[in-house]
């Protein structure tokens, strides 16, 4: 099912008030039908659906009587929702582009104040200062997180204190060893970490040229990612 809002009679539209109505989706997955037929039924019945739209859901659960559950709401069992959220922008940084040292300045990072002794070091400071948000990409090296990625991490303070942050993972058990350690690790900056996440396998998930081939579900999962990511970053 889905919900759908609007005020589709005149005589409602000077009330004060949210409009908002459930429609039930139903589809057969008929494995004679070719996927291009099956997209082609989804969309006939979603339309016809949709002309529905002024029935309360309600009223339609009491004509058909269907058999009452408490592990889902009656006459379907998934709901569809379709966020649409403009102005973002992404942008690809790099760690390895920088050359990072290890971190062994005499000044801690968070007493630093943004001023550096390494131009390298600067110039990563400006590209993590710049963004709003992040979601780090992070291999899973014996049980744990990369060292490298975490020295990168610590050569700054300031920067990443208060953000939106969320993870992709990779790795024999799809890095969330690592995601769960870098939990932690950004909780000491006070960054709001959503939980949504996106963990791929390097068994079934990467060809040996080392191409990513995401599963199937994968789409999804980084979309409500992103979805929570943005969401928290507006409200930050």
């Amino acid at each position: 099912g889905t919900p759908v809002s609007g005020r589709g009679e005149a005589a409602l539209e000077d009330l004060i008030g949210m409009f908002v109505g459930t429609v039930v989706l139903r589809t057969d997955a008929d494995p004679a039908l070719t996927f291009a037929q099956l997209v082609d039924q989804v969309r006939d019945r979603d339309l016809s659906a949709f002309g529905n739209v002024d029935v309360p859901f309600e009223r339609l659960v009491d004509a058909l009587q269907p058999v009452r559950s408490q592990a889902h709401t009656p006459l379907f069992q998934v709901t569809f929702a379709y966020e649409y959220i403009e102005d973002a922008t992404f942008e690809l940084i790099d760690v390895k582009e920088f050359d990072l040292p290890l971190l062994t300045s005499s000044t801690l990072p968070a007493a630093a104040k943004r001023q550096y002794d390494l131009e390298n070091v600067r110039r990563w400071s400006a590209a993590i200062d710049a963004c709003d948000a992040y979601v780090f990409v992070t291999p899973e090296y014996n049980h744990g997180v990369p060292g490298a990625f975490k020295n990168a991490v610590d050569l700054l303070g300031p920067e990443w204190v208060g953000k939106a942050i969320g993870f992709v993972s990779y790795g024999s058990a799809e890095g969330v060893r690592a995601v769960e350690q870098w939990r932690q690790i950004v909780a000491n900056f006070s960054m709001f970490d959503v939980r949504a996440q996106a963990s791929l396998s390097n068994f079934t998930e990467f060809a040996p040229d080392g191409t990513v081939v995401p599963g199937p579900r994968r789409a999804g999962d980084l979309n409500g990612l992103l979805n929570q990511l943005i969401g928290a970053a507006e409200k930050l």
